[in-house]
């Protein structure tokens, strides 16, 4: 039973350094065909910068957060400025403009939600 989107997975310590991950195969596929959003939001302020780009497959979404962080300037890094990945039901390729609009909608409908309805919790 899945409780996550990253999961189920051991973590086997080798060394002070390395470590193995082993995932279930059912893990592994479904990172394969889930879409991820890379999401830009500020750590100081909570501010969000909006979804940067949908993508198919957790490590194609994993490596191009990689390419945001390397590209990103020391000033909005100092800024607080960071990058994170969801796992999403939006079309990878899609626009980031429509997409952060369609994920902002979705949440504000979920916190109205647990403010009209707040026992539901």
């Amino acid at each position: 039973m899945r409780s996550g989107p990253f999961e189920p997975f051991t973590l086997d310590h080798v060394g002070s350094y390395a470590a193995d991950i082993q995932h279930s195969g059912e893990a592994i596929a479904d990172h394969l065909k889930s879409s991820f959003a890379i999401i830009c939001f500020n750590s100081r302020t909570y501010e969000s910068g909006g979804i940067m780009a949908v993508v198919k497959a957790h490590a194609a979404a994993e490596h191009l957060l990689r390419d945001y962080e390397f590209g990103q300037s020391e000033q909005d890094r100092h800024n607080g400025w960071r990058y994170f990945l969801e796992e999403t039901d939006l079309v990878p390729g899609m626009n980031p403009d429509e997409a952060t609009k369609l994920r902002q909608a979705r949440l504000e409908r979920r916190e109205s939600g647990f403010l009209n309805n707040p026992c539901s919790r």
